[in-house]
């Protein structure tokens, strides 16, 4: 059976960086394309999958024969299955039904029965190991519908609460990965970047005293968004990288989120009763004007055409601990960006107008159509309005926001 070859694909894999590629096209397809090739690895056609290294790839027709055998076996045969056939069909269906808030549901209720029960008898078992496993490696899957499910992720967001509370896991370093993985997979993934300030709260305040590399995460991450200008929910995270969570607004939501999972999980296991501790965390002054100091660097020199950027560094001069530091190395770029602004106004005689989040131009004669329509032609012309006019949007920020701190 198809998905019984996957699993154990899965199984003996020893890692648990697993990735899962679907390909778009067929085994014969791919047999006809590469089989007759001389530089191409020998592949054993009696396989319906191919596993290189951690990464284990799906023909287009073997993904949809799994759905099918797993759909009729749990829609036909549901009452004569075992729970253990039962989970195995199930998990075939997360990999190509994932959309399907009642299987995810039934399927959740299925595995906390099965490991309590096994709590129950006193039984080891891998079951929560494995779950945590395919469940990463579906997130990291190149299947959009996988990678950017919610209800996927706030099941993670439950099996990483059960792991620390009961079991004293963390995969901190692992979870971290995958975040980032899953990011580089689809870029604008909310669903994935609202999993990551849950579990950077989790870290700092559930957790705590884990042993994290912090400077290299934050690296990490910072690498990936300025290599992604445009995805918004990236940047939203590394503003919380540079505080601590108890310092931010959003803490009391991902507290009582966690309540929420907690109370829930307690209809299966015993959970002990555990208080976020909030502290007045110290904020490495050093450490946050040097990384900002970074990311201004990155905007002057990158010729940023994203508003996003900017508009992250505008919110973190607001930030209490770090709003007077972070304004004086901001004051600094302002001559600079005002400059810019009049320099590029000036070469072309317009005039940059900012309405409605969109940036757009005026002409000294607005019914010289003729040099209008020309200039919006100019490939140089329109690079440079939108990052002049990302460059004025943040003076008026920057403006407003310092009139109205001397009030």
């Amino acid at each position: 059976m198809l998905i019984h070859q996957l699993l154990d694909e899965v199984s003996s894999l020893n890692s648990n960086d697993i990735q899962i590629t679907l390909l778009p096209y067929s085994k014969s397809k791919y047999i006809e394309i590469y089989g007759q090739r001389e530089d191409s690895e020998s592949f054993d056609s009696s396989k319906n999958y191919i596993v290189v290294n951690n990464e284990i790839i799906i023909f287009k027709d073997i993904y949809f024969s799994i759905f099918l055998e797993c759909h009729k076996a749990l829609k036909i045969r549901n009452v004569d299955l075992s729970d253990d056939e039962k989970l195995k069909y199930q998990y075939g269906l997360l990999l190509t039904s994932p959309g399907n808030h009642t299987l995810l549901n039934d399927h959740e209720k299925l595995v906390y029965q099965l490991i309590s029960k096994q709590q129950q008898q006193d039984v080891n078992s891998d079951l929560l190991d494995f779950e945590f496993k395919y469940v990463s490696m579906l997130l990291r899957s190149s299947i959009s519908r996988i990678n950017k499910s919610s209800c996927l992720w706030t099941f993670y967001e439950k099996l990483i609460v059960l792991l620390h509370h009961h079991f004293k896991y963390h995969h901190t370093d692992f979870v971290l990965r995958t975040i980032l993985q899953s990011a580089k997979m689809h870029h604008n993934n909310y669903y994935c970047w609202s999993f990551a300030r849950f579990f950077k709260w989790f870290i700092e305040e559930i957790i705590q005293g884990v042993t994290l590399d912090e400077d290299k995460y934050f690296q990490s991450f910072y690498n990936f968004c300025t290599g992604n200008v445009f995805d918004n929910s990236s940047w939203v995270f590394l503003i919380q990288l540079f505080i601590p969570s108890c310092d931010t607004e959003v803490a009391s939501f991902y507290e009582n989120r966690y309540k929420y999972m907690v109370s829930n999980l307690r209809e299966w296991f015993r959970m002990d009763e555990f208080k976020p501790v909030k502290t007045d965390r110290e904020v490495d002054l050093n450490k946050a004007k040097k990384r900002f100091s970074d990311l201004i660097k990155f905007i002057e020199n990158s010729y940023c055409k994203s508003y996003i950027p900017y508009r992250c560094l505008l919110l973190l001069t607001q930030e209490p601990k770090l709003k007077n530091e972070f304004v004086k190395q901001l004051f600094d770029l302002h001559g600079g960006f005002f400059q810019s602004v009049i320099d590029f106004e000036r070469k072309f005689k317009v005039k940059i107008v900012l309405c409605n989040g969109y940036t757009d131009f005026e002409i000294a004669n607005e019914n010289d159509n003729q040099i209008k329509e020309e200039l919006k032609r100019d490939v140089l012309f329109i690079e440079g309005l939108k990052i002049n006019g990302n460059k004025k949007r943040m003076l008026m920020w920057y403006d407003n926001f310092y009139i109205n701190s001397q009030v």
